[in-house]
This record gives C-alpha cells, structure tokens and sequence, in this order.
C-alpha cells in the first residue's frame, strides 16, 4: 500500500513539474524555422499551428543539370490561429506570374525562405525528405 502511495505521489510531481513550453514552443514568431511534412509544430501557449503538409510539385532545374528556366516547387500548409484553420500553398519561385513565395494568412505574414532537398539528377526526393525553412510575423 505505501509503494502504491509513492509511486502516485512520484507520478503526481513528475507530471506537474513538466515545463509545458518544452511541450509546445516549436517556433517563435518573426525567427526561421525548419519544418518536415506532416509534423504539428505550435507557438506557446499553442494557439497558432503550422504543419507542412506536401510539396505539391517539385519543377526546380537539378543541381547537376541545364535547364531553360529555374523551375519551381509548391508547397501545401495548414496554419490554425485559435479556432479559425485555413490550407494554403506558397511558391519557390515568387518570379512566377501568380506565385507566391509571401503570403499573408489569418492575421499573419509567412515566407517561405528555402525548400530542400534540392533536385539532383542523381536521387529522387522522397515526401518525407523535404524540408521548409519559414518564418511567420504577426501583421499590425
């Protein structure tokens, strides 16, 4: 009976004691950060969200090749600001007539600064592989 005691009373101060944001500070507002398709990355104390979804397409000229234009990937987003979630896609090549590499999404102003891996002829990228350098800044 008094392990039970202990072990619960352990229980109780390790799950009160957590630093909630270690839990839920992925991105600070108006700094870089890398996001992987799929995962949920959240501000503290979590009201905005952002996870990368999918490259849509991926048209940017390999590395190793020579092309007659520079190419350009899209990039699918869910953002959630409290209650409100909207999808959106944002360009690698905002030169593109109707691309867009800024964009500005419930309250907020993205840019996406970097997708990698670049192509190369030498590998096809996987889904899983890529890899979105953003930043968000709150809009006055």
């Amino acid at each position: 009976m008094l392990r039970n005691f202990l072990l619960l009373g352990l229980g109780f101060l390790l799950f009160t004691s957590c630093d909630e944001k270690f839990n839920c500070e992925d991105f600070k507002l108006g700094s870089p950060f890398v996001l992987k398709p799929g995962k949920l990355y959240q501000d503290c104390p979590g009201q905005l969200s952002i996870t990368m979804l999918r490259v849509e397409s991926d048209s940017r000229c390999p590395a190793n090749a020579n092309c007659v234009w520079e190419g350009n990937a899209e990039v699918v987003f869910i953002f959630r600001n409290g209650d409100e979630e909207t999808e959106f896609t944002m360009d690698t090549n905002a030169s593109m007539r109707s691309s867009e590499n800024e964009k500005e999404v419930l309250g907020y102003y993205f840019i996406l600064n970097k997708l990698s891996p670049y192509p190369d002829t030498s590998f096809e990228i996987k889904q899983k592989d890529y890899r979105a350098e953003v930043i968000i800044t709150k809009i006055i």
